[in-house]
């Protein structure tokens, strides 16, 4: 997470949480229906801005950089979360692969992203990726650790 007009994040934040009833750590990522991702990005949220950056949500304008893989029911859990229960003032989700490149000026490119998990390579030709050519490796960070 970070500012606008700075030059690195202000840091990393690991997407687990405290599980209210069971006191375990849970991921963001590992939810079972779509109210259990919404009680778990709620707990989440409220820790990135209450302890991690110290602001109030309603005085922000936020961007997501999110794949384009992500599933949808999970973006409109996120909207919904930052909308209704934080009541953002604004949120624009871009999505990463074009993101990367438009800071380099170019808008055709091979994006190769190397994940914990997995490396996904999508094409982006005239600053729309071609999702029909994306490829995935079950090979990243992870191999190395």
């Amino acid at each position: 997470f970070g500012f606008a007009g700075e030059a690195t994040p202000r840091g990393i934040v690991r997407t687990e949480i405290k599980c209210p009833e069971t006191k375990k750590l849970r991921s963001v990522f590992k939810y079972t229906d779509v109210d259990d991702l919404y009680q778990l990005l709620v707990e989440f949220l409220h820790a990135v801005f209450f302890k991690y950056v110290v602001i109030t949500p309603k005085d922000v304008k936020l961007i997501v950089l999110e794949s384009l893989l992500t599933p949808t029911k999970f973006r409109d859990t996120l909207a919904k979360v930052l909308f209704r229960h934080f009541e953002i003032a604004s949120l624009m989700m871009l999505p990463s692969h074009l993101v990367t490149i438009s800071t380099l000026g170019w808008d055709t490119a091979l994006v190769l992203d190397v994940g914990y998990q997995d490396a996904t390579l999508i094409p982006i030709y005239k600053s729309v990726p071609i999702l029909k050519c994306w490829q995935s490796l079950p090979l990243a960070a992870e191999a190395v650790h």
